[in-house]
């Protein structure tokens, strides 16, 4: 740290939450830069939905940083029935067998590890986000858990999590300049429950198929993907909450502002088929009004 300014490289300043977190930083009076000598801090930050562990491997190399602040997800608690309502960080990490994301991401998180216990004087900080919505880089991961979870697929949804970008982007600062050491999960406040999912929804039609008709007649869900679409892994924030942060938006707020989807999808079924059939009503009256128009002047 040079004359008490913090020299902090972004890995993936590319994407959607790197770029909220560089504006952040420089906001804070960070320096923010691309070289790999003399830094006090790397964050390692990815899309939603990418797990590149070689790319975490290069950036732990980095010379004389310090700080670490890895951005994991939630995912690495897997998806099970007997998961507790909400996980918090003690939770092992057991991801879904053939889940790539999720494996490699716990992946990561080991080997981030073993860099911290490698270099006495490192610190840590890994964050583990929910369904970050928000951003411009979605992948179908996230496509997946926008629009398909909270309709459902067969049986009754699980509790639904979403994460705004903004309040991610909050957390890496805060980890990144206040030197946060530990596993952090960042969500917002409590969860949607089912019924205020569907309320949201505007994905798939909310009526619940066999499981023998989903192949053909659900959405296209992967086999690695689906267990996250029926058990619950909602997770607790008051680790991070007692570092000072604190969401801006709820997961119905980040739904509906933070995924930036059109205001037809953030209406409920019934106001979206009142909406239809106004639109049926006006469509029909322009056709009458349209026939009566020809009709007069043929006559004249």
């Amino acid at each position: 740290m040079v004359g008490g300014v913090l020299s902090v490289s972004v890995i993936g300043a590319e994407t959607s939450v790197g770029r909220a977190v560089v504006r952040r930083l420089e906001t804070s009076g960070a320096d923010v830069t691309s070289a790999t000598d003399a830094l006090d801090a790397v964050v390692h930050v990815e899309a939603e939905g990418v797990a590149d562990v070689d790319r975490l491997r290069e950036s732990l190399r980095s010379p004389g940083a310090s700080r670490v602040v890895y951005l994991s997800t939630a995912m690495v608690y897997g998806a099970w029935a007997n998961n507790p309502v909400p996980l918090t960080e003690d939770a092992p990490m057991r991801p879904n067998p053939g889940f790539a994301y999720a494996t490699a991401k716990a992946e990561s998180e080991r080997i981030a590890v073993e860099w911290r216990d490698a270099n006495a004087d490192a610190v840590l900080a890994v964050l583990r986000p929910v369904t970050v919505l928000g951003g411009d880089d979605d992948s179908r991961l996230v496509h997946l858990l926008r629009d398909v979870l909270p309709a459902g697929i067969a049986d009754p949804i699980p509790p639904v999590q979403y994460l705004h970008g903004d309040d991610l982007a909050d957390a890496v600062v805060l980890a990144a300049t206040g030197g946060l050491d530990g596993v952090f999960n960042v969500a917002p406040d409590g969860w949607m429950s089912e019924e205020e999912a569907r309320a949201l929804s505007a994905g798939p039609v909310s009526m619940r198929l066999p499981r023998r008709l989903q192949p053909v007649l659900g959405p296209d869900v992967p086999d690695d993907v689906r267990p996250y679409l029926v058990h619950p892994w909602v997770v607790a924030n008051d680790r991070l909450r007692a570092e000072g942060w604190a969401p801006r938006y709820s997961s119905e707020e980040a739904f509906v502002a933070g995924a930036g989807v059109p205001r037809w999808q953030s209406l409920s079924l019934g106001r979206r088929q009142a909406i239809a059939l106004g639109g049926v009503a006006a469509a029909v009256a322009g056709g009458v009004a349209a026939g009566v128009a020809v009709y007069r002047r043929l006559r004249d």
